[in-house]
């Protein structure tokens, strides 16, 4: 992303935003290699799941790019309504194309629709939308590295997995890039 925004938004990146991209990189890096160590050889099909995450990080940085650029002409409430809708026209195409229910058919479907509306995508996402008017596109990929480590830190907390030390390494090195963008 830090790429992008030199290429589409002529914002060129700072000595201190491309060291803190090295140091988060790294940092991602040390939080996954436990997981592509083994992976090749004992778990089938993780490549195509892989390929997945590739597509959805790079989904992921144009949709930044794209709020980040909109951030500029318009306030953060309009730019996460006009999000949502054009988003869920996709979603609903996808999902009748590949044949998934529409409506949840229980009541526990229903509140996990509900919770996955009101805490990932309208406080998640307006909370994203909201604070790409303070950061540039290349600050902001860089802060974006957060949901590795907030994920490393919730699957300890709540199944147990407590990482390694090249895992809590990898957190410190990304907790380190954060607070370079935040003091640049």
């Amino acid at each position: 992303m830090v790429l992008g925004g030199w290429l589409l938004f002529a914002e060129r990146p700072s000595r201190r935003i491309l060291g803190a991209l090295a140091l988060a990189i790294g940092g991602a890096l040390m939080l996954v290699l436990p997981k592509l160590a083994g992976s090749a050889t004992t778990i089938p099909g993780s490549l195509f799941g892989d390929s997945l995450a590739v597509g959805a990080a790079l989904s992921y940085a144009a949709y930044i790019m794209a709020v980040r650029r909109a951030r500029d002409r318009a306030e953060a409430g309009r730019i996460s309504l006009i999000s949502s809708a054009i988003c869920a026209v996709f979603c609903l195409v996808a999902a009748l194309v590949l044949g998934e229910a529409i409506l949840p058919s229980s009541l526990q479907g229903w509140l996990a629709v509900i919770a996955l509306g009101l805490v990932s995508h309208a406080l998640g996402q307006g909370l994203i939308t909201l604070s790409l008017g303070q950061y540039g596109a290349s600050a902001a990929s860089l802060v974006m590295v957060w949901p590795a480590l907030v994920a490393v830190l919730a699957a300890w907390a709540f199944f147990g997995e407590q990482p390694s030390p090249a895992q809590a390494f990898g957190g410190i090195a990304i907790l380190a890039a954060v607070l370079m963008v935040r003091k640049g």
